[in-house]
């Protein structure tokens, strides 16, 4: 349907002309809204017919110019259009109930880490040592350890292999189900990861050297958690406050933390002790040289002497001049060479 045909079908020409202007503007604006159509329209009015007869989708359905020049259906219509209204194949809408508009909400199941009995153990901890007995003692309750009156060492390391094993399975859960199915997580694949006693270690390139085994392939870590933080503090603290080069060194011995120079630094910069006790260099006054170095003299005029220790042996040359002797000394008989030799008297 046209905009002309539309009008020319108004008897009066100011209700044409107004007609007109209102359709003109609906159009500028991006044609009919489906609410105003519905609202200046009758429903019985409408009717459905297929989309293989429908001649607005002939060049929506991708036909060439030849075929759009001999397709009579967009000449002439329909061939059911010569036939009685009854005849006609179409169906008429039905007005359905109307239905007020959903929103779909998708649903998620989320772990919640804060009701797990451990994780609330490590974040009321503030020292590594104190979680570490504290953990023992959860162990030997859960009989992983016999109960014993000490607490030993190898009852420590049992406690902070499930410390890992738990920190591991709350950050890399998805790691450690690809390496049980033997492939390689793609955002840890450069550190050639795998599973060793049901804990991520890094594969590294130290294999073939004499270093033990966890130094070879340190045990993965995150690298935000709180376990991790009171690590670098202990190792911070138990080696006299020192700086986040050696703490870095000292950790990946053992530990191989996601980031560990950044979160290093981060850690000792929040320490009270270093913020309060921080020296300030000293720098000494420069001094003045002494005369031999600061005036120009000729070669050898002051020379010093060194007692390297006893000469056994002298080589003296085809002029008798001796450059090379035997110097005895507690760590072994060595040649040297020499300028000049003078003997001691020995009373």
């Amino acid at each position: 349907m046209y905009v002309d045909d539309l009008v020319s079908s108004i008897p009066s020409s100011n209700s044409a002309i107004s007609l007109y202007h209102q359709l003109v503007e609906l159009f500028y604006r991006g044609g009919f809204q489906a609410a105003q159509i519905q609202l200046w329209t009758d429903i019985s009015s409408w009717f459905h017919i297929q989309g293989k007869n429908n001649i607005s989708d002939c060049l929506s359905r991708g036909l060439t110019p030849l075929q759009f020049i001999s397709y009579t259906l967009w000449k002439s219509g329909p061939d059911w259009l010569k036939l009685c209204p009854a005849e006609w194949p179409i169906s008429t809408v039905v007005e359905e109930e109307y239905l007020p508009e959903s929103k779909v909400v998708s649903l998620i199941a989320v772990e919640d880490i804060n009701n797990n009995p451990l994780v609330v153990l490590i974040r009321r901890h503030s020292k590594w040592i104190k979680l570490l007995k504290s953990m023992v003692y959860v162990v030997r309750f859960l009989k992983l350890l016999p109960n014993m009156v000490s607490i030993s060492v190898s009852d420590l390391g049992v406690a902070e292999l499930t410390l890992i094993k738990i920190i591991q399975h709350l950050h890399f859960k998805s790691e450690i189900h690809l390496l049980r199915e033997d492939n390689f997580p793609s955002s840890l694949k450069h550190l050639r990861p795998f599973l060793k006693d049901d804990i991520i270690r890094v594969g590294g390139r130290l294999c073939n050297s004499n270093l033990n085994f966890d130094t070879q392939h340190p045990v993965l870590l995150p690298k935000r958690d709180p376990l991790v933080d009171l690590l670098i503090d202990h190792y911070h603290s138990s080696n006299l406050h020192t700086g986040p080069n050696l703490v870095l060194s000292l950790l990946r011995l053992r530990y191989w933390i996601l980031s560990a120079r950044s979160v290093v630094r981060y850690r000792i910069q929040n320490c009270n002790t270093c913020f309060r006790l921080k020296p300030k260099p000293q720098i000494p006054l420069m001094g003045n040289l002494p005369t031999c170095r600061v005036q120009e003299s000729k070669l050898f005029l002051r020379t010093g002497c060194d007692y390297v220790g006893v000469i056994e042996r002298i080589y003296p040359g085809r002029d008798n001049i001796i450059r090379v002797v035997d110097v005895r000394t507690k760590y072994g008989t060595y040649k040297r060479p020499v300028n000049k030799v003078c003997p001691l008297p020995v009373q």
